[in-house]
């Protein structure tokens, strides 16, 4: 039950801070925000690309030319097919054979878009003098996919950018439980932003509060969910009482928070402690076993 605040800069002393916040209040504080969860899915989706084909981009050609390289001529020894494509054309795993300057026979394999050599056809192929196994052949590549397949590393970097800029904001909203003292504040205006999450425009919502110093403050909350918002004469607002400028509005906070008799900030919707967790834990969960799987197992 939200308790009843007296209209002065003055809250019962029950509800001044500090105060002990519910794990559950503060885990869905933290992590639930709307742009952070779309963070954490493009971090998630936008990892499974780059495995398969940011790992899988060539980029021998540029840190091949800093190095110092020797050629060779090789053997074609097979050809097979990857079941893989690039624009559309098959790409073929070509596994050739040369012997290096000190005498090294080695074997490896290059990659080739649309096209291959025969079996037993003489190939070009460039090695590092330092490490004569690492090599290219003349004209193809070394991994799956050419170099700009690197460029769908975009995804998870928007994605970790998401996630981070939402936990900083989770981070300080989950510290306002803790300290922030409360206000009723009053909706002064409302601004369109560009920026659109779920196919809704985000709002600039700005609430005028006056803070126990006696001050009045404005406060700008932003959300896709003006709603919230505008559905009473006042609203609650959590306010750093050290910077009263700092606050945010309770109804724009994650979980639909709710006040007890007792002065707690609590869940309205209990399981959103729950739901809140699911994209951030399997992203790190899902991806974590599968590094740990490949590079370290």
């Amino acid at each position: 039950m939200t308790v009843k605040l007296p209209r002065t800069a003055v809250e019962p002393a029950i509800l001044l801070p500090p105060r002990a916040v519910p794990l559950c209040t503060w885990i869905t504080v933290l992590f639930g925000g709307v742009l952070q969860q779309i963070g954490w899915f493009f971090l998630g989706f936008g990892m499974i690309f780059f495995y398969v084909f940011g790992l899988e981009a060539d980029l021998s050609g540029l840190w091949m030319r800093l190095m110092d390289t020797r050629q060779a001529t090789g053997l074609v020894t097979s050809v097979e097919d990857t079941n893989a494509s690039e624009n559309e054309s098959p790409v073929y795993a070509i596994h050739y054979r040369y012997v290096a300057a000190n005498g090294t026979t080695v074997d490896e394999t290059a990659y080739s878009t649309g096209y291959y050599p025969d079996a037993g056809q003489r190939v070009t192929v460039e090695y590092l003098r330092s490490n004569p196994e690492v090599s290219r052949v003349e004209g193809m590549r070394r991994t799956t996919f050419g170099p700009a397949a690197i460029f769908v590393v975009i995804f998870p970097l928007v994605g970790a950018a998401l996630a981070f800029f939402g936990l900083v904001e989770g981070i300080r909203a989950s510290h306002l439980l803790r300290i922030g003292r409360l206000a009723f504040g009053k909706l002064t205006s409302t601004a369109g932003t560009n920026t659109t999450i779920n196919n809704r425009q985000v709002m600039a919502m700005t609430l005028s509060f006056r803070a126990h110093d006696g001050a009045t403050y404005d406060m700008t909350s932003r959300t896709n969910q003006p709603e919230n918002l505008d559905d009473q004469a006042e609203e609650l607002i959590l306010y750093d009482p050290d910077d009263p400028t700092r606050g945010a509005a309770l109804d724009a906070l994650p979980g639909k928070l709710q006040i007890d008799q007792s002065g707690t900030i609590r869940l309205g919707r209990p399981i959103a402690c729950l739901t809140t967790l699911i994209v951030p834990g399997l992203t790190i969960l899902g991806h974590g076993l599968y590094l740990f799987f490949r590079f370290v197992a």
